[in-house]
């Protein structure tokens, strides 16, 4: 009785073991993609709010920011984004 009773437990932890390694895994990469969104995210808004035309920076319109191609190419993918961006920006705005 006591063999067929640790057979089935040893299978059950070596199961239970394995199975904690992938969910930490997930997380880890989760993590790492979203940690690279945000540099993203963050680099393409350095993009346009500091444009190396210095006329456009004097502007009070923001529209101005987005006139100059590769401006207008980082604000398309940061709207392409749709929620994970708008849940950065928020995130961005409550810190600050």
């Amino acid at each position: 009785m006591e063999k067929s009773i640790k057979k089935p437990l040893l299978i059950f932890f070596i199961a239970l073991f394995a199975l904690s390694f992938t969910g930490c895994g997930n997380t880890l990469t989760k993590a790492s993609i979203n940690s690279t969104f945000d540099q993203t995210i963050e680099e393409k808004l350095n993009n346009i709010t500091n444009p190396m035309n210095s006329v456009v920076s004097l502007s009070s319109n923001p529209y101005d920011y987005t006139k100059n191609p590769e401006a207008a190419q980082d604000y398309k993918y940061i709207v392409s984004q749709g929620e994970k961006s708008l849940n950065f920006m928020l995130n961005k705005f409550a810190g600050s």
